[in-house]
């Protein structure tokens, strides 16, 4: 199953996107403890290569929040981020 994060100021938001000092993007999210996630990222929404792929390892939720940084977000001029929840 895969979730879609709305970075939005609305109270219906699920997650939250900020820039670190060197660029880095930290995304932040609602989750549900025990439950296992996998940040994906793309540069594009072109279907094809390379797609989605990988931005972080599978976590476990600890708490009601996780939040993820993504180095790469400072080289790409555009980054897309989706998530998916892992059995």
């Amino acid at each position: 199953r895969i979730d879609n994060i709305f970075l939005t100021r609305q109270p219906e938001s699920r997650g939250d996107l900020t820039f670190g000092g060197e660029g880095e993007a930290v995304v932040r999210w609602a989750s549900q403890n025990q439950m296992r996630y996998q940040m994906e990222a793309s540069d594009d929404l072109i279907l094809g290569e390379p797609g989605w792929e990988p931005a972080s390892d599978v976590l476990t939720a600890t708490g009601t929040q996780l939040a993820i940084p993504d180095p790469e977000a400072a080289e790409a001029p555009v980054r897309f981020y989706r998530l998916r929840r892992m059995p």
